[in-house]
């Protein structure tokens, strides 16, 4: 015991040779005699470091209730520096290994990234990242696009969306083939866009004033175009943009539709020259074809001539009568006709006078024919016709309805119309045919 003491004493001295306290402070210095002031123990050295106790992780876990602060060198499994805090362990990761959550940290200055890009998955992995990307001329570019700013970037595509109260939204979407969605995760062309009930349409405001808006949309399986007002339009430009170029059409928002104008006047109002296949009323349009005594020439010239008259200056009409030939017999005048293909013939009405005292009464017949290919005479397919019943002296006019179909390929049609010979009391004022068409001629 006696030669212990000597052996203590001496390991005593050395640590208190080597460790210099400030009395002022109260700091300990180890390797210094001026030990830092805000520092409990300060230790300088150019050789040595400082040694903490090193554990394995059992002995780690073994630490019961460690103070905050405790800090170990764990030297197995996940090796390194351990602290304590609030009862539990926390690693300080390495620089080369893994990293960790980032934790619930708040950045009290910009974070710049000096031209790296931010790497989303792991720092290896080049193909999904946020990064500055410069003009076409800049050493770090995309695709020699002048974009000058950032890019997000994905390895099959990308998309942009909310997250709020549990649910997910995704408001735009583009893929690796270079096609974007708005609200369609899956876009099938170079872009697609999925209105809502709500939002079915693009909606395009002028000057930033929310009372002048135009836009188109899709609902109920159509397309449809809005202008804010009767007097705004839709136009579109053969070249230029801005409303510049060559006008082609201009749609107003009254409806009316202008070609080669641009003030419409009309439900379609075109400046030049229309041409189509086929037009078509949207429902059957009733026409009339009236004939006069100056449309008539004489069948038989040789028997008889045909006058015009025109009555006393009481201001009668126009018509017909037969000067010459046998009196009491019937002659005949006859009129070529043209109606428009596909017409329906739908009536045929004489006005006439008949008042001879005979039996040859005013008449009125339609035919259309045809030459037979095996025949010498004519092919007669239709045919009808009106007359006077009754002898009067003052005009009568007397209809009948009929329905034939005009086929002007195939037919040639003729009005004769049949008087009484060498008589001025058996005249005709006209004869009116009435049609209806589908489509104009």
């Amino acid at each position: 015991m006696k030669t212990c003491y000597p052996t203590l004493l001496l390991l005593l001295l050395g640590t208190i040779a080597r460790a210099q306290t400030t009395p002022a402070t109260g700091s300990v210095g180890i390797g210094t005699s001026t030990p830092d002031a805000r520092a409990a123990l300060d230790i300088s050295s150019t050789d040595k470091g400082l040694l903490i106790p090193r554990l394995d992780s059992v002995q780690r876990a073994g630490i019961a209730a460690p103070p905050d602060g405790l800090m170990v060198f764990q030297t197995d499994g996940r090796q390194g520096f351990w602290y304590a805090l609030g009862g539990q362990w926390l690693y300080i990761p390495d620089k080369t290994r893994a990293g960790d959550n980032l934790g619930n940290h708040a950045a009290t200055q910009n974070l710049s990234l000096s031209d790296y890009d931010l790497r989303l998955r792991n720092p290896l992995d080049i193909y999904n990242g946020l990064g500055w990307y410069g003009n076409s001329r800049s050493a770090k570019n995309w695709l020699a696009q002048d974009i000058d700013g950032p890019v997000l970037y994905g390895f099959g595509g990308g998309g942009l969306g909310t997250y709020a109260a549990g649910t997910q939204t995704l408001a735009l979407t583009w893929r690796s083939n270079g096609r974007v969605g708005l609200g369609e995760p899956n876009p099938n062309t170079r872009l697609s866009i999925t209105p809502t009930v709500t939002e079915a349409k693009i909606t395009l405001y002028d000057g930033g004033s929310l009372s002048n808006h135009y836009g188109f949309g899709v609902s109920g399986g159509q397309l449809n175009y809005h202008v804010d007002a009767t007097v705004s339009s839709h136009v579109f430009y053969a070249t230029g943009k801005n409303g510049t170029g060559t006008e082609l059409m201009r749609i107003r928002g009254n409806g009316r539709v202008g070609i080669g104008t641009n003030d419409p006047q009309q439900a379609l109002d075109v400046n030049g020259t229309a041409r189509a296949t086929n037009f078509a009323y949207d429902a059957a349009q009733t026409r009339y074809l009236t004939l006069t005594a100056a449309d008539f020439i004489s069948s038989a010239t040789n028997a008889y001539d045909t006058n015009i008259t025109i009555g006393s200056a009481t201001g009668s009409p126009l018509m017909l009568n037969l000067l010459s030939g046998t009196a009491g017999q019937p002659g005949y005048v006859v009129a070529p006709v043209h109606l428009p293909q596909g017409a329906t013939i739908t009536s045929l009405a004489l006005t006439a006078l008949d008042n001879d005292g005979t039996s040859v009464a005013p008449q009125a017949l339609l035919a259309a024919a045809s030459n037979s290919t095996t025949s010498s005479s004519l092919f007669v397919s239709y045919t009808t016709q009106v007359a006077l019943t009754t002898e009067s002296s003052i005009w009568q006019t007397v209809t009948q309805p009929t329905s034939h179909v005009v086929r002007n390929d195939l037919y040639a049609y003729n009005l004769r119309v049949r008087l009484a010979q060498n008589s001025g009391a058996t005249l005709v004022f006209c004869v009116r045919i009435g049609y209806t068409v589908a489509q104009p001629d």
